[in-house]
């Protein structure tokens, strides 16, 4: 958690605001041969490759919240996820869409606070060094969490994407695949495969899944593989 820019000290394109150190990685574009993006909706799409964003902290004060900070940590980290949520934020129109009180709502609202843009302004309370994130999720985190104890991160990751997974449903218009991409699918599923020859010692099975098309699958992708030694 690079709270004033340290490990970037050395940036040649890092400012200086109001005592405040923000590294701009605009340069980044520069070391990116192909700027792949995605679409979110007609109209709305964002880069999965460049990435302009401000590091910060999130606070820990209950103790226990560790592994949903570093789970937010991990998410805001992605670029593809969060030049969605910027775009997001930046759209009234889609703005006005997502559910009051749902958990994307609250996560677009805190990546306002990694804005470079948002840091230019020293009284906006998107200019903090760091961000309460137990304040901002506080219903979501009494109903995962009611006990206030630790908690697996990797769940709450999984949780946490079910649940974007769920509410994106109301913005996100699908792309329409083309025939080699809809036979490159089919032959991805259901299909056994026996690795290391005649002495295998394992055989993994890549079950048919049938998987809503959706902007986080876009995102992160992947297939869940079972392996069975043998």
């Amino acid at each position: 958690m690079d709270l004033d820019a340290v490990f970037g000290e050395k940036n040649k394109n890092k400012k200086v605001v109001a005592k405040k150190t923000i590294v701009v990685t605009k340069e980044y574009e520069n070391r990116v041969k192909n700027n792949v993006k995605l679409l979110l909706c007609d109209g709305v799409e964002f880069s999965m490759t460049l990435f302009d964003k401000v590091n910060k902290g999130f606070v820990n004060i209950s103790k226990v919240n560790c592994f949903m900070n570093v789970c937010l940590q991990s998410l805001f980290a992605c670029p593809a996820f969060f030049n969605m949520l910027q775009q997001i934020a930046l759209n009234e129109t889609l703005s006005a869409i997502l559910q009051p009180d749902g958990l994307l709502k609250k996560l677009v609202y805190t990546s306002r606070f990694f804005d470079g843009a948002n840091q230019l302004d020293t009284t906006s309370q998107f200019a903090k060094s760091t961000v309460n994130a137990e304040k901002i999720f506080e219903p979501f985190l009494d109903a995962y969490n009611p006990d206030n104890e630790q908690q697996d991160a990797c769940d709450f990751l999984s949780y946490l994407l079910d649940q974007c997974h769920e509410e994106l449903k109301s913005i996100y218009v699908p792309q329409r695949l083309s025939s080699q991409q809809i036979q490159q699918r089919k032959q991805q599923d259901g299909d056994w495969s026996e690795v290391g020859g005649l002495k295998a010692t394992s055989v993994q099975e890549n079950k048919e899944q049938i998987l809503e098309p959706s902007i986080v699958r876009d995102i992160f992708g992947g297939v869940l593989r079972t392996e069975l030694h043998v």
